[in-house]
């Protein structure tokens, strides 16, 4: 009788392997960014209000957060690997994955993003280790920020004849906007948490005008990336690409919705007779929000592992 192989790890078709992989690491990068941009730009704000405890508390967690981010976003990076090496040697298991890896590592422009990614991380991780100071080093936030706009080069920004430069810089902005956006919702909810109500409100202060500023730079990144990959109705409404990009855009406005109301409601309520409560609902929305980011995420990964809705006439 013959031996058969079972098929534990098929990669061939990609799907939600290579998807979810793809996800992971933009979550992870995205933490990471975000992370290290509210520490250099919206926590030394709120320092003056803070009693050397309720800072120290709140540094040490975001710091253990930007670790934990370069750590999930370096093993995320080397599983995505593994998995897009399985689909393009069309590997049934594990093993043979791990076989295709080296050669595409070295031999396609995937996997020299990946290792310059890679770099980009562990670079980031010295940085973060030789930091003394509360505030991580800035080249950490550079370095970081690198990281982010280099994975616009794993998605249709260098595919698509059309708008050979337009494309990849809308692509490098929509990702550096989520990542400080997004990325920063995580440090933001411990920050609310941690800190006295009054405290909570400075912090919200502080990041809304980030907040408003990446949002505009991702609508107009996304309307133009939308143009561009999908084109017409029919494209939209007719195409996984086109149904998975307004599920997408449905998210963002959950969000935004979201972020006025914690903007304009809950935190200035935190000044107010009733702070402790609404400091509980404020983290709770934030909590929220943050779960739809994720789901935002997800569904860019999807996105970007299915072909643009709009087909040029050949």
């Amino acid at each position: 009788m013959m031996n058969s192989v079972v098929p534990v790890f098929d990669l061939a078709e990609g799907g939600l392997w290579l998807a979810f992989a793809r996800g992971v690491t933009i979550a992870a990068l995205f933490s990471l960014f975000g992370t290290l941009v509210f520490l250099r730009v919206v926590a030394p704000r709120c320092r003056p209000r803070m009693t050397d405890l309720e800072a120290m508390r709140a540094w040490r967690a975001l710091r253990r957060l930007a670790g934990l981010s370069v750590a999930v976003a370096i093993a995320a990076l080397l599983t995505w690997l593994v998995f897009q090496a399985g689909a393009i040697a069309d590997a049934v298991t594990l093993r043979q994955a791990l076989l295709a890896t080296p050669l595409v590592l070295t031999a396609t422009r995937f996997g020299h993003l990946v290792m310059v990614q890679a770099v980009l991380l562990a670079a980031t991780a010295v940085l973060l280790s030789r930091s003394a100071s509360r505030q991580p080093h800035a080249l950490a936030v550079w370095t970081a920020g690198v990281a982010v706009i280099l994975h616009a080069g794993h998605g249709h920004a260098l595919s698509v004849a059309t708008h050979p430069l337009l494309l990849p810089a809308s692509m490098a902005l929509h990702l550096l906007a989520g990542g400080a956006w997004l990325g920063g919702l995580v440090p933001l909810l411990l920050f609310v948490r941690m800190s006295p109500p009054q405290t909570g409100a400075t912090v919200c202060r502080y990041f809304s005008p980030l907040g408003k500023l990446c949002l505009v730079a991702m609508l107009i990144s996304v309307v133009f990336q939308g143009w561009v990959l999908i084109g017409n109705v029919p494209a939209l409404i007719g195409t996984g690409y086109g149904w998975v990009a307004l599920g997408k855009l449905a998210l963002l406005g959950l969000l935004f919705g979201l972020a006025v109301l914690n903007r304009y409601h809950l935190a200035p309520a935190l000044r107010a007779a009733n702070a402790r409560s609404a400091q509980v609902w404020l983290v709770r929305s934030i909590a929220l929000q943050t779960g739809f980011s994720v789901a935002v995420i997800l569904a860019a990964a999807v996105l970007a592992s299915l072909p643009p809705g709009f087909q040029p006439p050949s």
